[in-house]
Formats: structure tokens, C-alpha cells, sequence
């Protein structure tokens, strides 16, 4: 134990020619004697345990090649029925020689209490000092600390540590109970403050959806234009209509009505049946709107969700002469819709940008993935119930 040699590996036969190989060996002291337990102490505060170190040199062997021989001793309090032993190590100075009868203290200790103490030695190597040896553990000594004065004083001693022990745990659920508690409180205003951004995410994003349905129901009116029925009958007039949305409001109200010019000179507002008017006629003064466009045209993404049909193409229905290839999206093929007197229904493929207007919303249904397919009655039920929402 605790020798160093060098290795010299070749061939039997030819030293020279097989490249002798030199390698260092260390190995690691060999089991120390237990050391002796020399007093334990009880009247100092705390009490401690003096040992006696039982370290010689033969132990060492070629002690020349090490350096900085030093014990270790490892002192465990044993467990109880409240709390486990706790566990500290005690490192010593260096020993010096002749290293042996040297006193050294196990300080720290409670009285009452049962330890375990075993002592190893270690060394390191004087060429290599990050080689550090370290001989096996010495076998395990018990050490009972008496408590001291009547039998009355032992049991309250005990029950002290009984208490003790119970408040230093409670002690320790109470923090990781607080610990706990700051940790939700911190969660929770996270998750408030997460939830707080994102209502305020989808309050803009609601504000961008109304501010791009305003934008779209404009092109629903054209300035300079009046409508006109030709000569089928003459159209409802109100006078004294100062917009072109109280005009709307006055078609709302009017079975049939499907459009509106207003006249902003003279505020008067007429009411027709068809979507653009029989006739379209150039008026600097006049101002015509497609009801049927303003009221159904969305910028709200969940409404187009909610009424597209993916997969669909509505057959059964489909209006003569309204069918168009040169449709790039299903925006556009709605609109055309919507400027077309009687279309409820389209049918889009945006690969080949084909265009089909139906005159009904309940046209017969066939599954095609090229297609998907948009009805006026879903558009019109599904912004009312947006709007009550």
C-alpha cells in the first residue's frame, strides 16, 4: 500500500528492439488503524469526542514519493423517528511526523445523541499533486453522548429534543408552504398578465377586422352615379336624407329594396329593387350604394370561416351566362356575386380561377376538392348573430 514503481514493458528475448514502455504505478495506503478514543467530552458547550490518531509510518511505505498525508473522519448523526442522521466531514491539518499520538477533535456534538465515525487517510503524490490516495475506510465506531443530571432532567432533555426536532420541521414546511404560496402568486400574475395581453391582442385585432369590413363596405358605394328603373315603375323617394347611410337605414326598411341612390343637394333618397339599378347613370351630385353588397361584405374572419365550404361545389342552381374563368380568388368571385342581380350562392376553383354564380343558397351539394362554395343566407345569419354577440 502506498507504493510507487515504475513499469518497464518489452519482449523477452530483445530489449532495445521492442521499444521498452515506462509507466508510473501508484497505489493507494493500505487500512489504517482505528483511532483511539482518548475522552468524551460532556461538560464543554458543545461536547466534542478526543481521539488519538494511530498513523505510522509503515503504512506509508516509500513515504518519500508523498506529500501532505492528512485523516478524514466522517461523523454521522444516526436517524431517529423524526428526522434522519445528518451527515459532516471533518478535514484535519496536515500530520506532520511522526504521525502517530496525534490528538485531534470531533467538536460540535449534541448530548443525548448516537454517532457513527469512520477515519480514512489520504496522501498525495509528491511528482503529481492532483493524484490524490486514499486507503479504505476503517471499520464504523458507535459513540453514545450521555445526558448528563437526574432521570426528570434526561426525559425533559429528550422531550426538548423531541420539540426540537418538530419545530426545525414545521420550520421547514412553513417555508416551502411560503415558498409555495409566492410561487402561485407569481404564476398567477403571469397567467393575468398573459391573459390581459391577450385580450388586448384581440381587441386590436377585432378593431382591424371593423376597420377593414369599413373599408371594404366603401366599395359597396360609388360617388358620382345615380340608379334608375328605366321605364318600369317609379322608385320610392324620402326627402330630407342627409347621408347615404341614413339612405340605407330607409332601404332596410322597405321590403325589396336592394340598393339606393342619395342626392346630396337635394337629400332625397330613392329605393330599387334591382342590386345596381335598372340603369346606372353619371351624376356629380349623386351617390348609389348596393345594400345587399354593404350589408353582407366582411372583413371578420371567423364569419368567412364559419360559411365557407371546403370541398363543395353547389350544382343545380347555377345562373346561364355567369360563369367565368379568369377568377383569381374566392373574394372576388363573391363579389361578382353581389353586384349580380338574384346570386345566392357561388362556387370557386381558384386552380383554374373558375367563377360559378347560383340563384340558390340550397343548391345541391357535391364533394369536389377543387371547389369551395359561399351562400348568402349563411353570410347574412352569420353577421347578425356577430352583431348580437
Amino acid at each position: 500500500p502506498g507504493f510507487q514503481c515504475e513499469l518497464i514493458v518489452h519482449t523477452e528475448t530483445d530489449i532495445s528492439s521492442s521499444g521498452p514502455t515506462a509507466t508510473t504505478m501508484t497505489t493507494a495506503p493500505g487500512e489504517i488503524e482505528f483511532p483511539q478514543v482518548q475522552a468524551v467530552v460532556t461538560d464543554s458547550n458543545p461536547p466534542y469526542i478526543r481521539m488519538k490518531s494511530k498513523v505510522k509510518l509503515v503504512e506509508l511505505q516509500v513515504n518519500e514519493a508523498m506529500s501532505s498525508p492528512r485523516l478524514l473522519v466522517e461523523c454521522k448523526e444516526l436517524g431517529n423517528e423524526i428526522g434522519s442522521g445528518r451527515i459532516s466531514t471533518i478535514k484535519l491539518d496536515e500530520i506532520t511526523p511522526p504521525y502517530y499520538d496525534m490528538n485531534f477533535d470531533i467538536p460540535s456534538l449534541t448530548l443525548g445523541r448516537d454517532y457513527e465515525i469512520t477515519v480514512v487517510l489520504q496522501v498525495r503524490l509528491k511528482a503529481d499533486t492532483s493524484i490524490l490516495l486514499t486507503s479504505p475506510r476503517t471499520q464504523t465506531l458507535t459513540v453514545s453522548l450521555p445526558i448528563k443530571g437526574t432521570e426528570e432532567a434526561r426525559v425533559r432533555y429528550n422531550l426538548n429534543v423531541v420539540k426540537d426536532r418538530v419545530d426545525a420541521n414545521l420550520q421547514s414546511v412553513s417555508s416551502s408552504v411560503d415558498d409555495i404560496t409566492a410561487t402561485v402568486e407569481e404564476v398567477t400574475r403571469d397567467v393575468e398578465q398573459f391573459m390581459e395581453d391577450t385580450r388586448a391582442t384581440l381587441r386590436e385585432f377585432k378593431l382591424q377586422e371593423q376597420s377593414f369590413s369599413e373599408t371594404l363596405k366603401k366599395s359597396c358605394i360609388e360617388a358620382g352615379w345615380k340608379f334608375s328603373n328605366g321605364t318600369t315603375e317609379e322608385p320610392q323617394v324620402k326627402e330630407n336624407v342627409n347621408s347615404i347611410d341614413e339612405c340605407l337605414n330607409y332601404c332596410r326598411e322597405i321590403e325589396g329594396c336592394n340598393s339606393v341612390s342619395w342626392d346630396k343637394v337635394g337629400q332625397t333618397c330613392s329605393t330599387f329593387r334591382e342590386r345596381r339599378g335598372k340603369e346606372r347613370i353619371a351624376s356629380a351630385n349623386s351617390w348609389t350604394a348596393n345594400r345587399v353588397c354593404y350589408d353582407t361584405m366582411t372583413g371578420v374572419s371567423n364569419i368567412w370561416k364559419k360559411c365557407m365550404q371546403p370541398g363543395v361545389s353547389l350544382t343545380g342552381s347555377e345562373m346561364e351566362d355567369h360563369w367565368s374563368q379568369g377568377v383569381n380568388t374566392l373574394w372576388d368571385c363573391w363579389e361578382w356575386c353581389l353586384d349580380t342581380p338574384g346570386c345566392r350562392a357561388v362556387s370557386h376553383f381558384a386552380d383554374a380561377r373558375i367563377c360559378q354564380l347560383s340563384s340558390k343558397s340550397t343548391g345541391v351539394p357535391v364533394a369536389d376538392a377543387n371547389y369551395v362554395s359561399l351562400t348568402l343566407d349563411c353570410m347574412i345569419q352569420a353577421i347578425a348573430e356577430d352583431v348580437e354577440i
